[in-house]
């Protein structure tokens, strides 16, 4: 996990006689010090779970992270303005839909810049 992320959002490890357990049953031995800044009651669950949320807020919905946040996922991630889309889907009653064959499973490999097909 990024130091700066854990020194920044008051994570840390805590002792074995403090390891708590999350609501699922699963054991953390992380704390945040500052939960109130975790983007969802989810992300509270350890640091890594804050990153992932914190990440699709800062790409879906940035308003929802805190202005130090926001800033430093801005640092290092450099985003330009996007725009989703949403989809709409109309139910086509007595007609004949076809449904294009796709010939084989695509693959894609994620880079922080850009999606490449492989």
């Amino acid at each position: 996990m990024d130091v700066d992320w854990s020194r920044e959002f008051g994570w840390r490890m805590v002792d074995s006689k403090d390891i708590r357990e999350l609501p699922g049953g699963e054991k953390s031995s992380y704390i945040c010090d500052m939960p109130e800044r975790c983007v969802t009651e989810y992300a509270r669950a350890n640091e890594s779970e804050d990153v992932a949320e914190s990440f699709v807020a800062y790409i879906c919905d940035p308003e929802k992270l805190d202005d130090e946040k926001l800033e430093f996922l801005h640092a290092r991630y450099p985003r330009k303005e996007i725009t989703i889309v949403a989809a709409e889907a109309k139910k086509l009653e007595g007609e004949a839909v076809e449904v294009p064959k796709v010939p084989s499973f695509i693959k894609y490999f994620l880079t922080p810049s850009r999606i490449k097909s492989l």
